[in-house]
């Protein structure tokens, strides 16, 4: 089919399935402008037809032991840790409340790194109890000391979840030294001491995310501020797995975790700081119009990415535009995977059925809620690659109901009105990512060693001659750094 001289704005979509034969019209092309969609699968239904039925680590970073960042390249243990590791050990007599004398009683109390023991008096050779203080808060209150007996006390709190237990100390002294080490034992500290948060640059359902600045080293970071007070219990679940999730991940187009911190009230979750906003945007300032040779470098390098995330078993769930930032709003930015909050990990075989993500870029099995597994992100990441290939998402609808039901039941055509431009290995990569069979659909690995990815990038194709699969995909990255260290392994 030759073109047509009616040729919409690559921000549109064709609402209607063309068929080869059919010329394609005006009327056939009007839809509304491309939007952000955040639309998640949770509660959704659908109606079915009846035909339906890594591997690289960043050298040029230091982390402490804890995961902490250590920004100073001489001393790889961070603040923290040295402060905790000598201060965490005390002993002494402390007060604690019994709610059923309703009074202080006096103990001779034992720290130890994150255990605080209880002891009748100090001759006492078995503990009367003990108090595991991870995951505990302190806190603090010396401006109404309470009464015990005739003595002025100052009392303070250890907090795990809804359960409070109240100690207290006869003098100031005392008490500035024991919560002192008790901060340090359960790895307190307040993040003001270490970034200053500068403007606000966004907002998230239960939280806000800022700009803020490391006071020793003066650099730039995110600073994503949580109300655990307005989240729900499933959202908490989201945020700490998001947690657990960036602190094992060490990747050139992963956003980097810094440090996290949590109180009472808040969590404080500080990243890098990537001023180029979500890969979305960034399309949209460009019109939704990139080249060829760019989308095929922007997905060759979160394809690096999301093989490393599979490597480990982690699977994203919800791979999207708007979870891809950009280091800035220039040609040559690089793009990060980010936000893991409905992220899991998952064993070689294992499926999941939990109906997560964001429905215009959720796979057939996803929203079937039947069970999937890694190749469900791979649909999303050829949703992805559509978007940056043609401009436009296939399946785009203003009714949600509508996109899942053509999600399941339409295969994706390729108009040459979009695709005339484009190279055939680009389609069939495309539709070697959108093949609705979750089992036939392209795995990473092969992502990676496919001609369209290779074409045009001699050093990944060099890579790859003599070495082992693993390798290959693990420095398939389009930083030219991690692409010479192969080359330069395979040549000694």
């Amino acid at each position: 089919m030759s073109p047509t001289s009616v040729i919409p704005p690559k921000m549109m979509e064709p609402q209607k399935k063309l068929e080869a034969n059919k010329k394609v019209t005006e009327e056939d092309l009007k839809t509304p402008v491309l939007r952000k969609h955040n639309a998640k699968l949770n509660n959704c239904k659908v109606t079915i037809s009846p035909s339906t039925k890594n591997l690289i680590n960043d050298k040029n970073l230091i982390f402490c032991v804890c995961g902490r960042q250590v920004f100073d390249i001489n001393n790889p243990i961070c603040e923290i840790c040295v402060e905790k590791e000598e201060n965490s050990s005390r002993c002494g007599e402390l007060l604690k409340y019994s709610t059923n004398k309703k009074q202080f009683i006096n103990y001779w109390c034992v720290l130890n790194k994150e255990s605080l023991f209880l002891y009748k008096n100090k001759c006492e050779e078995s503990h009367k109890s003990l108090y595991i203080l991870s995951h505990c808060f302190i806190e603090c209150n010396i401006s109404n000391p309470t009464k015990c007996s005739t003595d002025k006390v100052f009392p303070f709190k250890l907090i795990n979840e809804n359960k409070v237990k109240e100690f207290a100390t006869n003098s100031l002294e005392e008490f500035q030294a024991w919560t002192f080490a008790i901060k340090n034992a359960i790895g307190y500290s307040s993040m003001s001491d270490y970034y200053k948060i500068v403007d606000i640059i966004g907002e998230t359902k239960a939280g806000v995310v800022n700009k803020g600045i490391h006071l020793k080293s003066n650099t730039n970071v995110a600073i994503k501020v949580y109300n655990k007070q307005q989240m729900e219990k499933t959202d908490l679940e989201n945020v700490f797995r998001e947690i657990d999730i960036m602190r094992q991940c060490r990747h050139p187009n992963i956003i980097k975790l810094y440090d996290v911190f949590e109180n009472r009230k808040s969590i404080y979750i500080v990243t890098e700081y990537l001023e180029g906003g979500d890969m979305f945007t960034y399309l949209e300032k460009r019109k939704f119009e990139i080249s060829e040779k760019r989308a095929c470098y922007l997905i060759h390098s979160l394809a690096a990415a999301l093989y490393y995330l599979h490597s480990f078993g982690i699977i994203h769930r919800d791979i999207k535009p708007e979870n891809v930032l950009m280091t800035n709003n220039s040609e040559n930015a690089e793009a990060k995977f980010c936000d893991f909050g409905f992220s899991k990990i998952i064993g070689p075989e294992e499926k999941t059925t939990e109906r997560l993500g964001t429905i215009l870029y959720a796979a057939p099995e996803v929203i079937l809620g039947v069970p999937y597994g890694k190749p469900s992100d791979i649909w999303g990441f050829g949703m992805l690659a559509h978007l940056l290939l043609v401009g436009y998402l296939y399946y785009d609808d203003e009714d949600d109901s509508k996109i899942m039901e053509r999600i399941i039941n339409e295969d994706v055509v390729y108009p040459n009105e979009y695709w005339c431009k484009l190279s055939e290995g680009a389609k069939n990569f495309v539709s070697k990512c959108l093949n609705k069979n979750g089992k036939k659909r392209i795995n990473i690995e092969d992502i990676l060693k496919h001609p369209w990815i290779l074409h045009g990038n001699p050093r990944a194709e060099a890579a790859r001659i003599g070495c082992d699969t693993p390798k290959f995909a693990a420095y398939t990255s389009v930083v030219s750094k991690f692409s010479e260290a192969i080359l330069d392994t395979n040549n000694s």
